[in-house]
């Protein structure tokens, strides 16, 4: 009799110790393996906590897609995808992502045709914090570092001058400035004191100061309307699109002066039209990458702006044309040149040590890094590929 009992529980053991087996191997293998949404979210609350919260520094792609669901990429695991979870219903065109660090917080701007609205997603728990609305509607929206600050265009189809200032921890507006009309896209230096703004009706870049929300400067006029732009981290430099040059204008941003112009060679640039969208600086701030567009070839574009005039050193092959966007991870490893808006195509992954592509991850080019040490976030990176050398030259 002892020894069928001894038999039974020995048998019961072997059955629990194989379930758990069976669970935590099937957990495992099916990350990044065209996992679903309801297998992304158990992952959420077993696997990636798990990873995130016990300890080590980890670097992390937050990716936006579309349909408002966010899709989580290991970067220092081959850029394999670990998880995903929605947000909420109704999106269609996401316009825009920023994140804090302080806040612990990541922030997804999307449009519909009666209105815009902004969520706000906790990261550490991935829900939904509050989802709010705003008039005429919203596009490419920036965050303060310490996390207490959106600013938020209103949107370059609609001839309003607005950009919302909106309190970070609970989407109310605190006021709203006024720019030039189409206000598109809004970009935070690294410190925080100042908001660059694109319009779609001027040849101007708008500077506002968060300390007093006035603007304070207008760099320009370019050689025509803006497109997507970046800065250095000392904001001495602004680098981007115009409409009429293929290629890229370099903006002094303590002068307010055009003081550059680079065109990508072998190319004609067109007219009365934006040559290209997508512009991004290097980190280490040596490079600037900008994407084809009239050309319809598919690379992204690489100038040496140590020198003047900036030197054309590589022309990076997509498995693209018409690329609409580029960022970085913020040491500069790697680079994301987005596919063509609503193309549906996964976004390349590029070393840029080699200037190869290695990688690719889900379509979107609303992404940005956010890494954790120890269970906190320590930083976080930036939709816009922004220069971030902060010292004194």
């Amino acid at each position: 009799m002892k020894h069928r009992w001894i038999r039974g529980l020995l048998l019961v053991c072997t059955l629990l110790a194989c379930a758990a087996w069976a669970e935590y191997t099937g957990r495992h293998r099916g990350a990044g393996r065209g996992q679903t949404m309801s297998s992304g979210a158990t992952q959420a609350e077993r696997g990636l906590q798990r990873g995130i919260r016990n300890g080590g520094a980890r670097r992390y792609i937050y990716a936006a897609f579309n349909d408002g669901s966010i899709h989580v990429y290991d970067i220092d695991d081959g850029h394999r995808e670990i998880h995903s979870f929605r947000t909420v219903g109704g999106v269609t065109d996401v316009r825009g992502v920023c994140a804090s660090a302080a806040a612990g917080k990541f922030y997804l701007a999307h449009q519909t045709t009666n209105a815009g609205y902004v969520i706000a997603i906790d990261l550490y728990s991935n829900t939904v914090v509050w989802n709010r609305q705003y008039q005429p509607n919203v596009d490419r929206l920036s965050c303060t570092p310490d996390g207490l600050k959106l600013y938020i265009p209103c949107n370059e189809s609609f001839t309003d001058t607005c950009v919302i200032v909106a309190d970070a921890a609970t989407g109310d507006e605190v006021t709203r400035l006024h720019v030039s009309p189409r206000p598109h896209d809004s970009l935070n230096s690294l410190s925080g004191d100042r908001v660059y703004i694109e319009t779609k009706s001027s040849a101007y870049i708008a500077v506002i100061a968060t300390s007093t929300e006035t603007i304070v400067k207008q760099i320009g006029p370019f050689a025509g309307i803006g497109g997507p732009y970046t800065i250095n981290g000392n904001q001495t430099r602004l680098y981007g699109n115009f409409f009429g040059v293929n290629g890229f204008q370099i903006g002094d941003i303590t002068t307010g002066q055009v003081v550059g112009t680079a065109e990508i060679a072998g190319q004609t640039s067109v007219p009365g039209q934006l040559n290209q969208h997508g512009i991004g600086l290097r980190p280490d701030e040596t490079e600037v990458w900008v994407n084809d567009g009239v050309g319809r070839q598919p690379f992204i574009h690489v100038f040496d702006v140590t020198v003047s005039p900036p030197q054309q050193t590589q022309d990076v092959r997509l498995s693209y044309t018409n690329p609409h966007w580029v960022t970085f991870t913020i040491n500069g490893d790697f680079a994301y040149p987005s596919g063509p808006k609503f193309g549906g195509r996964n976004t390349d992954v590029i070393a840029t040590s080699t200037y190869e592509r290695v990688a690719s991850i889900g379509p979107s080019e609303d992404l940005l890094e956010v890494d954790f040490e120890h269970g906190q976030i320590v930083r976080v990176g930036n939709q816009f590929g922004v220069g971030r050398v902060t010292k004194a030259p």
